[in-house]
């Protein structure tokens, strides 16, 4: 049943989001989960702008709801679409509410009286005007927060765990324009019929089980949707997941590389497509979204995408207990949606490379908590860019959050907080504003005895001899936990964060690492050390190590990395490193002050006038933007390397690989033009100053090449590794990742001698 009213009282302040297509940025790798909480995120053009709250945890006035509430066991159900407005023809309009439903709903399978919470994917559509929806439990007061956010003609999508309301009901809310909304029923939260019932949720290391991305080195990799095209993914057994009790897993899954409007549907393997979707997008976005999705009986789980192109990134965050193995996991018990962070408020945005450290416990939420459901808005956007979630030790390779410029977005995730009951989120590129909303928490089943007994970080030695792929590595931890029994984990992953390994939990303090068909570069080694894994504190302790290809070549005399100096100026930071092996050692403002700079436009894109074949185009700082980027081109970066003593042997475009690598090999370093995310794109020709150049969007990067393997490129990236992007600094990138990003601008180089 369905109900509608408008709202009487007054509009709540709020604050507009506007929307670019231009392309986000994926983080490659996957997250640590090193401690005992899980975050589940929630995000949402127009953000709910309730008061600022400073004070740690969640207010404890909302103690008395969650003392009411026992704690509830997942049961996941097919999916059912429970309203779709456009069918009704009951769009919401603005400051209109919907009630709708939900107890006795989900077609063969009913939600109970009895359920405490419903699992709901939301997605509008046929939007007129920025806005957000708030959804919460019917017969309460609607909220300061929002679970969804959009602008004008866009169609977004994410997931929620919503408490039910009077009546068996939750009540939508839209809050400007017209919006068609659509709920579809993914499961729900009920009281256990017994202490051994399935449902009860168990996090774990996220790990990534597939990545579709050509080059990626992860399962998969090549195996890019087309349209119509599923794809089953094999999810138990693989990763951290256990080979067996597992009923349904949280999924976090990334669409990148899309190149028309579709969505994807998740769904167990061997049971029909449903008539739903789990995320929508437009060409050329990047899009992450949370799914709680069933598996199979032998543990599969379908991809199917319905048009167009795209790749799929899954990463697995937890999973729900079917009953039938050991583990027992956490109850959840829902919370009145409470806003505990906006920094809007606070006048403060993230910027790039700056982290934020949040308390989630206190107050509602007890320390003993297991898990917490938060509604995390990344709005605001200036530019491109991703967020990640992760507890205070470590910054895993990850992104929880993708958005372009002006926009925001929302998802749903699942990450551990650190032993003081705080999370830390990190902003790569740009800046935006952060805002939090906390639903309820899961309880924990750990001995409290010794989940209170931190395990100590302790010490790592290693037997690394040759440092070449293939060569095994063993390491030895020294690490202890006071009470209970010691077990470890041992990961593996490249400084730069764009390739990782983790392994499962074993008892053995030492480990043999297998190398072969370790991409080369710098690693860091990692093992922990807990008493209780997955929910109780754990110790940590690492070590870095390099490892080159068998049979590699590096050009002499070059041995300092020197990163770019500016926001934009990467092509002269690559040529100041290439310049090294001449013996010549000019400063980054001394090249660009030879090349000339035209700051009278903001950057080389279709339309603005400036020629990177004849200057530096825009202003060394930046910032780019979605359709200009500042720097250069061959020309001015041959005519500085000869101005400043250089030789060059060769520059221009259709310098193919093999040529370039020859040159290499030969003892010549270069300067070679790529993506700055190793990604290859489609350029177009755009015309100034009598030059015709490609253009790619604001891709464009500059890399010193060094060295070659047998199938992988030593680089100088200028960028930092806090840039979060992969193969940065001194790097070894593997050759097919590095062709299709050279390939963007046509084989474009400077050789030098």
């Amino acid at each position: 049943m369905i109900t509608t009213r408008l709202r009487q009282a007054g509009p709540a302040a709020h604050r507009g989001g506007g929307y670019h297509r231009a392309m986000a940025m994926v983080a490659s790798g996957r997250r640590l989960l090193t401690v005992s909480l899980t975050l589940l995120l929630l995000a949402g053009g127009l953000v709910a702008s309730g008061r600022f709250q400073p004070a740690v945890g969640v207010p404890a006035s909302a103690q008395a709801a969650a003392a009411t509430v026992t704690g509830s066991v997942y049961t996941a159900l097919p999916p059912t679409r429970l309203l779709d407005t456009r069918s009704t023809d009951q769009s919401l309009g603005p400051e209109a509410f919907v009630n709708l439903t939900v107890v006795g709903t989900g077609g063969s399978s009913v939600v109970p009286a009895d359920a405490s919470s419903v699992v709901l994917n939301l997605t509008v559509s046929d939007t007129t005007a920025p806005s957000y929806l708030t959804v919460w439990p019917a017969g309460a007061s609607r909220p300061e927060v929002s679970n969804l956010n959009w602008t004008a003609n866009e169609t977004v999508s994410n997931l929620a765990i919503v408490q039910v309301g009077a009546a068996g009901q939750v009540t939508f809310y839209n809050e400007a324009g017209q919006a068609a909304v659509i709920a579809d029923l993914e499961g729900y939260f009920a009281p256990p019929l017994s202490a051994a019932a399935a449902g009860s949720y168990i996090p774990l290391t996220p790990s990534r089980i597939a990545d579709t991305r050509s080059g990626s080195g992860a399962p998969y990799a090549g195996s890019t949707l087309q349209a119509n095209s599923s794809l089953i993914v094999q999810v138990t057994g693989v990763g951290t997941v256990p080979a067996s009790g597992v009923a349904a897993v949280m999924v976090n899954l990334t669409v990148t590389d899309t190149t028309a409007a579709s969505y994807l549907s998740v769904y167990p393997q061997g049971t029909s497509q449903p008539g739903t979707s789990d995320l929508n997008w437009t060409a050329s976005q990047t899009v992450a979204h949370r799914a709680l999705v069933p598996v199979s009986s032998s543990g599969q789980i379908v991809l199917y995408n319905r048009s167009g192109s795209a790749a799929v990134i899954v990463d697995v965050d937890g999973y729900f207990t079917s009953g039938s193995g050991p583990a027992a996991g956490g109850l959840y018990v829902p919370l009145p949606p409470t806003r505990l962070l906006d920094s809007r408020s606070t006048g403060v945005s993230l910027g790039n490379g700056v982290t934020m450290t949040q308390a989630l416990v206190g107050g509602a939420v007890p320390d003993s908590a297991a898990a917490v459901v938060v509604n995390v808005t990344v709005t605001d956007a200036s530019a491109p860019g991703f967020l990640t979630v992760y507890p205070a030790l470590i910054r895993p390779p990850s992104s929880d959050l993708n958005w372009g410029a002006g926009q925001t977005v929302a998802n749903l995730d699942i990450a551990s907080l650190s032993t003081a009951g705080t999370v830390t989120a990190y902003l790569a590129n740009g800046s935006a504003a952060l805002v939090l909303d906390v639903f309820g928490y899961f309880t924990s089943t750990a001995d409290p005895a010794l989940t209170a007994a931190t395990c100590s970080d302790g010490a790592m030695s290693t037997n690394i001899s040759s440092g070449v792929v293939g060569d095994p590595v063993t390491v030895t931890v020294t690490g202890s936990c006071p009470l209970g029994t010691a077990s470890f984990q041992y990961d593996a992953s490249l400084l730069d964060g764009s390739w990782t390994e983790q392994g499962s939990w074993v008892g053995d303090n030492t480990f043999t690492y297998d190398t072969a068909g370790w991409p080369a570069g710098t690693y860091t080694l990692t093992a922990w050390v807990s008493n209780s894994p997955q929910v109780g504190p754990q110790g940590q302790t690492q070590i870095t190590f390099s490892i080159n290809p068998t049979g590699g070549f590096g050009v002499s005399g070059i041995s300092v990395f020197k990163p770019q100096m500016y926001n934009e100026d990467c092509e002269d930071a690559a040529l100041q490193n290439a310049l090294e092996h001449e013996g010549i050692y000019p400063s980054q403002a001394q090249l660009l002050g030879i090349e000339g700079v035209d700051s009278s436009v903001p950057g080389t894109g279709p339309g603005l006038g400036g020629d990177p074949y004849r200057q530096f185009v825009g202003p060394p700082n930046g910032p780019g933007g979605a359709n200009y980027e500042p720097g250069t081109y061959f020309p001015p970066i041959a005519r500085a390397a000869q101005a400043v003593g250089g030789t060059v042997l060769a520059a221009g475009q259709g310098i193919t690989p093999d040529q370039l690598f020859t040159a290499v090999e030969e003892n010549h370093p270069a300067v070679a033009w790529v993506t700055f995310d190793w990604r290859p794109y489609t350029a177009t020709t755009i015309c100034a100053g009598g030059n015709c150049f490609p253009w790619a969007g604001n891709h464009e990067h500059g890399v010193a090449v060094i060295g070659i393997g047998a199938n992988s490129v030593l680089i100088m990236n200028p960028l930092r590794a806090s840039s979060g992007f992969p193969y940065t600094g001194e790097a070894w990138v593997p050759m097919s990742v590095f062709d299709n990003a050279y390939s963007t601008y046509g084989d474009m180089a400077v050789i030098l001698n």
